[in-house]
């Protein structure tokens, strides 16, 4: 079966840990997406309400479907990150690393649920990176 829809918004919010909490706390974050279907892979555009503010130009969405499962790459146009001030701050000459969602559908919900995960290069050196990995949950809706 061929599945092709025009255009579909998905609504949810994805979390992550407050590193300068003094409290184990995690933070919400509303977000859309904005997806062309083909099939079982889709793509589009997407924005948070942390961010949305600070970028001229719109986050890039690509992923696919397979039976329950869902997986998808949000692609942000710059780096930006929340310092220890709670402050946003935003740095236009250095790329975003990939945000990689994936999770699967839940019945009940009726929604996707799973984790994402990012992955930041702190140091290269000749015999290999040292990396950080931050992660979180996600959940998304079709409206």
């Amino acid at each position: 079966m061929r599945i092709v829809s025009n255009n579909e918004i998905w609504k949810g919010f994805f979390s992550y840990e407050d590193e300068y909490s003094s409290l184990a706390s995690f933070r919400e974050v509303e977000f859309e997406i904005n997806i062309f279907v083909n099939n079982h892979s889709f793509e589009g555009t997407a924005h948070d309400e942390e961010s949305k503010k600070y970028f001229d130009e719109p986050v890039k969405v690509k992923g696919f479907f397979e039976n329950n499962f869902i997986s998808f790459v949000m692609k942000y146009p710059y780096t930006y990150f929340l310092n220890e001030n709670d402050e946003i701050v935003v740095d236009k000459q250095v790329s975003h690393p990939d945000v990689n969602y994936y999770g699967e559908f839940d019945i009940h919900s009726k929604a996707y649920k799973g984790k994402w995960e990012i992955t930041y290069i702190v140091e290269q050196f000749i015999d290999g990176d040292v990396e950080e990995i931050y992660s979180g949950n996600w959940e998304l809706k079709k409206h």
